[in-house]
């Protein structure tokens, strides 16, 4: 059984994210830790991945991190599984959500933003400041996805639609 919560509470107005030089030496921890060679075996290098997973689930509820720290974050981990965990970790302790396409960017296909879409809720997880360069599919039996898909046409009826949307369907 695998469960998957999370608050879609963001942080309060004008809170304070974690220094830089913090966290340079948080980033610094994390790739030294278990630092491996080239030679070392697949099963090794998972185990130091999950430690650094479980030592940032450990402390990700105590801290407010930047956009830029985040994407900076998800920079560390070549794996896909492992930043959308990190992206899930840190999403709503992001204390500068207006700048959220800045780690958005660290996801390069569309599927991958679309599955962490539905971990997190479309509604939480929707680009309010700048939607122009998001992708969005919805099952509208779905509440969460309803409200999104109602919230896009509001923005499309006041920006004069069509022009600013590309493909509707």
């Amino acid at each position: 059984l695998n469960l998957d919560y999370a608050s879609s509470k963001r942080p309060a107005a004008g809170v304070a994210a974690l220094d830089d030089v913090a966290w340079r030496n948080i980033l610094g921890l994390l790739a030294k830790a278990g630092s491996q060679s080239k030679d070392t075996p697949l099963r090794a290098e998972v185990l130091v991945v999950e430690g650094r997973l479980q030592a940032l689930r450990q402390v990700s509820h105590l801290i407010y991190i930047t956009s830029m720290q985040l994407r900076k974050l998800l920079g560390l981990f070549a794996s896909d599984t492992v930043r959308a965990e990190c992206f899930v970790l840190f999403f709503n302790r992001v204390a500068d959500m207006h700048n959220e396409k800045l780690f958005r960017a660290r996801f390069e296909h569309p599927k991958e933003l679309h599955s962490l879409r539905v971990r997190l809720g479309h509604a939480s997880t929707f680009p309010f400041i700048q939607p122009e360069q998001a992708s969005f599919t919805f099952d509208l039996a779905k509440n969460d996805q309803r409200l999104v898909a109602n919230i896009l046409v509001q923005v499309a009826r006041k920006e004069k639609f069509p022009s600013n949307l590309r493909n509707p369907k």
